[in-house]
């Protein structure tokens, strides 16, 4: 836990996560919903060690119950999630390799 910081106005808890292999990730955590708002890793890319950040917003949920960001937006670009479907039906034959 690193205490709080500010994130667009929104004082969030902060959180540093350091897995067994020493990768970091950084969390800002939303306190009144616990959503995370943001989301920074220093990754390796081209020799050097760089910050990458990915921001989550535009949280709903789902029929199933899932509370899911559906606009997230990262170093490299923006998505915006329309439909969200959950163990849907999915047609096998496009798993099939094409002659």
């Amino acid at each position: 836990m690193l205490g709080k910081d500010d994130l667009e106005g929104t004082e969030c808890h902060k959180l540093k996560l350091t897995d067994k292999n020493g990768q970091e990730a950084t969390f800002w955590i939303d306190p009144s919903t616990y959503y995370t708002l943001k989301q920074t890793m220093k990754v390796k890319a081209n020799g050097k060690e760089v910050e990458s950040a990915t921001n989550y917003s535009n949280y709903k949920k789902i029929e199933e119950g899932i509370v899911y960001p559906f606009s997230v937006s990262a170093d490299w670009g923006e998505s915006e999630v329309t439909k969200l479907t959950i163990n849907g039906k999915v047609d096998e034959s496009i798993f099939k390799p094409s002659n």
